[in-house]
């Protein structure tokens, strides 16, 4: 044996020790541990391993083969300014069918268009996608707890458009790496189970058994929701400028997976970005440069690849709708709001 090899081997040996020795959690789990839990697996294991899910809502799937719509609108709430039923009298009296959540984000809209849209085998004229700021490039936006459940209702067995997305952002790079640590250590159930036991140890380490319910009762309450910051806005604040930068996230998003899924079923979508509540004067609400640089970079992609974009702030008309609470339109301009929807697509339509 050559000397760089006898030198190695004390390295090799300390590494083989430093994987294997996280399996012995296995072993102490399989003893001591709780029972496997008997919930199927994830749709999402990047973010969970296994839990009791809502079941997938085939009723829109349907309503869509029977329809056959003119045009389909997906998107949360931002999505309730259009009035469906002028839409629909404007694109040859056809129907509009609406795949409208309230709180909920991109993941939520890609399943819908992807499990209902596409699925059905329909031919709309135009899908409309509504959404604001940077939300269609942001796939955790609305996607853990508490909106899971809604994600449930569009999402099959297993997603893994939305997984591989989903683990970029939470582990960042080697999230792959990560998740088959995980399978093979089974970290996620050996958390669980040492969690609520550690904490009471640490805590009665730290101050005895008398104190222990005290210290613990008020790190919880230190923590509280009443003590977080709280946001500019109740409903959605302002856009981060990190989350503003189009280049560093357009392939962390399913933004491409969407594209490509609508180009392969001959489906063309407009993809609209709302006006954010307008200033008591009539005036679009100020946007940070990122922002406005994030928006350029969007449309020049989206229609580099056939798709539309339209941002309500390039029609004055918009800001002087009335609006309700937050962002939301007042019920009296959903109808103005379609016509002059429609009026814009005029100028694109071929």
């Amino acid at each position: 044996m050559s000397s760089r090899a006898a030198a190695a081997l004390p390295f090799a040996a300390v590494l083989l020790a430093i994987i294997a020795a996280p399996l012995a959690w296995r072993g102490a789990l399989a003893a001591w541990g709780p029972p496997e839990s008997t919930a199927p697996p994830s749709y999402l294991p990047a973010a969970e391993a296994r839990r009791e899910r809502e079941p997938f809502d085939a009723k829109p799937l349907q309503e869509l083969k029977t329809t056959d719509p003119g045009a389909v609108i997906i998107g949360d709430s931002m999505a309730g300014r259009v009035d469906p039923v002028r839409l629909g009298e404007l694109i040859d009296n056809r129907p509009v069918a609406t795949l409208v959540a309230p709180a909920t984000g991109s993941g939520w809209w890609y399943l819908a268009f992807k499990n209902y849209v596409v699925a059905s085998g329909v031919h709309p004229k135009w899908v409309f996608v509504f959404m604001r700021d940077t939300n269609l490039t942001d796939p955790m936006f609305r996607l853990l707890e508490p909106y899971r459940v809604k994600l449930d209702w569009v999402a099959h067995e297993f997603e893994p458009e939305l997984n591989d997305v989903v683990g970029q952002r939470m582990q960042g790079p080697w999230y792959r790496v990560h998740d088959a640590a995980q399978r093979v250590y089974r970290t996620d159930r050996v958390r669980t189970w040492l969690e609520p036991q550690l904490a009471p140890w640490l805590a009665r380490v730290s101050t005895g058994i008398r104190k222990r319910q005290q210290l613990l009762d008020g790190l919880n309450a230190a923590f509280g929701l009443e003590h977080l910051r709280p946001m500019a806005q109740a409903d959605l604040a302002a856009v981060d400028d990190q989350d503003a930068d189009f280049a560093a996230n357009i392939n962390r998003s399913l933004l491409p997976k969407w594209v490509e899924l609508a180009e392969a079923n001959h489906l063309r979508i407009c993809f609209i970005k709302i006006l954010r509540r307008p200033t008591a004067d009539g005036h679009p609400a100020a946007e940070s440069p990122a922002l406005r640089q994030y928006t350029k970079d969007l449309r020049a992609w989206l229609e580099a690849r056939g798709m539309v974009f339209f941002d309500d702030r390039d029609n004055p008309e918009m800001a002087k709708l009335p609006y309700a609470d937050g962002d939301h339109v007042d019920g009296a301009a959903m109808t103005p709001y379609a016509e002059l929807l429609w009026a814009q697509m005029q100028k694109i339509r071929k």
